[in-house]
């Protein structure tokens, strides 16, 4: 008899045993699942009366016209979450805003995040893009595969930033930053 069917058959002396192991199993599973973890609920009217400190910075809508300052407005929620967590813990640091970081609770994190991504990113400056910047930048993207992390369109995702749209001045030390990183982790010859 095919194994199969011995261990599904109720003739066979073995069904009995294997519905109680896969039984056992599925419970075991369901215990023992990873479960996700709920979001902290965010306030965006919340997040706007507090994004007022923000603004000599970031600007009033996340749009900074400083710069050497980036624009986190439309930026991805989670990820600003995530990095005003990283200034707080002292795991990423900047001194402009580590102390204003350290003030921040969960809550308040989660509803600036959420404010500014809510916001709608500034257009980039005017004027045609400089042909030969855009060409190395596209060659930069495909050997490093920016789009793998920060998807096709570079809108980001939960875990990468948004980069589109986004300065130069801002983002490329921080890329350069995240390349050395993984450079200095890989494992890769």
């Amino acid at each position: 008899m095919p194994l199969a069917r011995a261990l599904t058959d109720t003739r066979s002396p073995l069904a009995p045993r294997f519905a109680r192991w896969a039984t056992a199993v599925a419970v075991s599973l369901a215990v023992l699942a990873p479960r996700p973890v709920p979001a902290l609920a965010a306030d965006l009217e919340a997040g706007r009366r507090k994004a007022v400190a923000c603004a000599a910075c970031h600007g009033l809508d996340g749009n900074s016209t400083n710069p050497t300052v980036p624009s986190i407005a439309g930026q991805v929620g989670i990820y600003l979450h995530w990095q005003l967590l990283l200034y707080r813990d002292k795991r990423r640091v900047d001194p402009q805003m580590a102390p204003i970081a350290a003030a921040l609770s969960e809550s308040d994190m989660a509803d600036l995040a959420a404010f500014f991504a809510a916001q709608r990113p500034a257009p980039p400056a005017a004027g045609p893009p400089d042909p030969a910047r855009a060409e190395t930048g596209q060659r930069l993207a495909a050997t490093y595969h920016c789009d793998d992390c920060h998807g096709r369109d570079f809108a980001g995702r939960e875990y990468a930033p948004r980069l589109a749209g986004c300065r130069a001045s801002t983002s490329s030390p921080r890329c350069a930053a995240s390349r050395r990183a993984r450079a200095a982790t890989s494992t890769a010859p």
